[in-house]
């Protein structure tokens, strides 16, 4: 879902009204989902019990995991933009290399590489919620006071306007571990009506079109349903899910890169409107999942750091 949202991040294709449904209707749980995965795993790891003493050490590893592929990746993909204008369409970056990497985490909205702010978000949460939770133990406290903030308008520096508002979906997977027998009986019992519930909602939002609602929502209504479906037998697909999921780090890190090589290279021979689109879906799609899978076998792999960097 997070690839199939990133195939179109400049100028939409005309004629392809279907796609845009598509992903409005995506963008409206994929990354509530994806934050409340990150959550789960916070607390069931018990990160949020770190000892005072055991702070600078966590932070640093954490640090090391997701602040340096988050300015590694994010300035590759600045320079590389801004060298393959030259010879290839690409879209959102700017005049300026240096103001696109100091907007890589100062006026964020205008990034160009804003496929990577997850990370980035994802290392704010763990150091803010550990010190925050040596204050606050009432994860259902924390869960109410964070829900109005996360419709505040927040100045996108730093990511803040994201951290606040996916922050009720990391700390929701709080109360889930903690209770953890009683929400998978939950989702395990009720997941074809909460999928039914879960679509409605899908479908009214469209139509009332409020951002900050359809977020709050349909996030919430998915993760029953998206969590309850992970835990079917089905969902193993033949053990094919569990095989991208061992390159799921290095597709985030890398799908756009892909995607925008594909991209600028099929440009010269696919239309973008129109019918084109139809054959540009799923060659990009394919693009954004298998080019890094291939990246990582032929070039990560290779180099032990920047392998253990991409996993």
């Amino acid at each position: 879902m997070v690839v199939l949202g990133h195939l179109v991040t400049g100028r939409p294709p005309e004629g392809a009204d279907w796609y845009m449904t598509l992903r409005a209707a995506i963008y409206a749980f994929h990354m509530p989902f994806f934050i409340y995965l990150s959550g789960y795993m916070f607390y069931y790891t018990a990160s949020d019990q770190i000892p005072s003493s055991g702070r600078p050490s966590f932070f640093l590893k954490r640090a090391e995991r997701l602040l340096i592929p988050f300015f590694a990746f994010g300035v590759f993909i600045v320079i590389g933009k801004h060298v393959a204008a030259n010879f290839i369409h690409v879209d959102n970056y700017s005049n300026s290399i240096f103001a696109d990497i100091v907007n890589l985490f100062w006026d964020t909205r205008a990034s160009a590489a804003k496929s990577v702010w997850y990370i980035f978000v994802l290392f704010e949460y763990t150091v803010v919620l550990v010190i925050v939770h040596a204050i606050v133990s009432n994860r259902v406290l924390l869960l109410l006071i964070s829900i109005p903030l996360s419709v505040l308008p927040v100045l996108p520096i730093l990511y803040a306007d994201r951290f606040f508002l996916y922050l009720p979906f990391f700390l929701f997977a709080g109360l889930a571990v903690q209770r953890r027998e009683r929400w998978t009986a939950f989702v395990d019992r009720y997941l074809w009506i909460n999928l039914i519930i879960f679509a409605a909602a899908i479908i009214v939002t469209r139509v009332i079109a409020n951002y900050n609602l359809s977020i709050l929502l349909c996030g919430f209504l998915s993760i029953p349903v998206l969590h309850g479906f992970c835990r079917r037998k089905i969902s193993e697909v033949g053990g094919v899910l569990a095989i991208l999921g061992g390159f799921s780090f290095v597709i985030y890190l890398l799908n756009t890169v892909a995607i925008g090589l594909a991209k600028g290279v099929l440009l010269f021979f696919v239309p973008w409107d129109g019918s084109g689109f139809f054959l540009l879906f799923p060659l990009l799609l394919a693009a954004g999942i298998l080019g890094p899978v291939v990246a990582k076998a032929l070039i990560f792999r290779r180099v032990p750091y920047l392998d253990r960097l991409t996993t």
